[in-house]
């Protein structure tokens, strides 16, 4: 007797119209693990048209999405970091019409074929009337490249004429059209895949000054593995590098010029570590002095300033955020709608 085929878990969502006053916020709700969503001037614009489409695959998300008939905002800042603290990478492609989002501080308009990286570890900002587009999210971890590489993988723009967009739509084209006969037990290695193809087509799209800052790519590689092994040593600085991995002075400071210079590295690698752990809600035991010191700082105030300076939001802000932030379930399996299966979907890909 043949099998049946197990189908990916999957979801339809729309929104649509002033005639349910619910019918936006159901939208907005399923999206918030991610977006902060608004509909400007909402009595304005009774016609306005939003339908997610989205499959379970494996560790991965997948929609097709199109917004229509109105002025919709699409907002990650800090705070939403803090607050669900997914360390996922997502992916756009524009199917039809297009957006305007902020990359690398400048506006840029899409258009169909055009694809765009962002790090959900990052502020993102965009705006859409009439767009379609298919949507991917997954845990960072599944790309496999190393930490700065990671690093570098947000608001990467690859335009619809390049080969790796055309690529990539193509592959990304097929599992959607294929969606329906993908057995489960196959979805895991579909994702895999997915992400080993994302991590290669971006390879040659990290901007220059990163690239340079990396040319010696073992020397700056050995560095920064250090680095991150002795955060917490308060001592931990130029000279403990230079004496630790046999570097001089002047060839440390070049090769860490393009990206501010190392004291400002170590900061922000203490500052994202501290993050991480708060938006994550795994320190909520522990008082933000002791983690501040395990991390590397001597100095609260100080480091309390700069974090501030450096994310928007105070340790304690983020604390509370990712506190607030926990109260979804993770089930997969429960007899709930689309918008809060949506939601569940979204916040146990961000705490994986």
């Amino acid at each position: 007797m043949a099998s049946v085929l197990q189908r990916l878990p999957h979801l339809t969502l729309s929104a649509s119209g002033l005639s349910d006053p619910e019918s936006f916020e159901t939208y907005r709700q399923a999206v918030s693990m991610i977006f902060d969503a608004t509909l400007d001037d909402w009595q304005q614009q009774p016609d306005f048209r939003v339908h997610v489409d989205c499959v379970q695959l494996g560790p991965m998300l997948l929609s097709q999405a199109s917004m229509s008939n109105g002025a919709y905002r699409y907002e990650r800042s800090m705070r939403k970091v803090a607050q669900v603290g997914a360390d996922a990478v997502l992916v756009q492609m524009i199917l039809a019409g297009s957006d305007v989002r902020v990359v690398k501080g400048e506006a840029v308009t899409s258009g169909p074929g055009d694809v765009f990286i962002c790090d959900l570890t990052r502020t993102i900002s965009t705006k859409a009337t009439d767009c379609q587009n298919f949507t991917f999210v997954f845990p960072r971890s599944l790309l496999g490249l190393p930490e700065f590489e990671l690093d570098a993988l947000h608001d990467i723009h690859l335009p619809a004429s390049s080969t790796q967009a055309k690529l990539l739509m193509a592959h990304i084209r097929m599992l959607w059209t294929e969606r329906d006969r993908i057995a489960l037990p196959d979805a895991a290695m579909f994702a895999q895949s997915t992400a080993g193809l994302i991590a290669s087509l971006t390879a040659n799209s990290i901007d220059d000054d990163v690239r340079q800052a990396h040319a010696a790519r073992a020397e700056i590689a050995r560095v920064q593995h250090f680095i991150d092994c002795t955060l917490m040593d308060p001592e931990l600085g130029p000279d403990m590098i230079c004496s630790r991995l046999g570097f001089s002075r002047s060839s440390l400071y070049r090769l860490f010029e393009p990206l501010g210079g190392v004291a400002s590295y170590i900061r922000d690698r203490r500052l994202r570590r501290v993050f991480r752990q708060l938006a994550g809600g795994q320190t909520s035991n522990r008082k933000l002095a002791e983690i501040a010191f395990d991390t590397g700082f001597s100095n609260i105030p100080a480091f309390t300033r700069a974090f501030k300076t450096h994310y928007g939001v105070t340790p304690r802000e983020v604390r509370m955020l990712a506190e607030a932030g926990k109260g979804w379930p993770v089930r997969l399996d429960e007899p709930i709608d689309g918008g809060e299966r949506l939601g569940h979907w979204l916040n146990r890909l961000g705490r994986a």
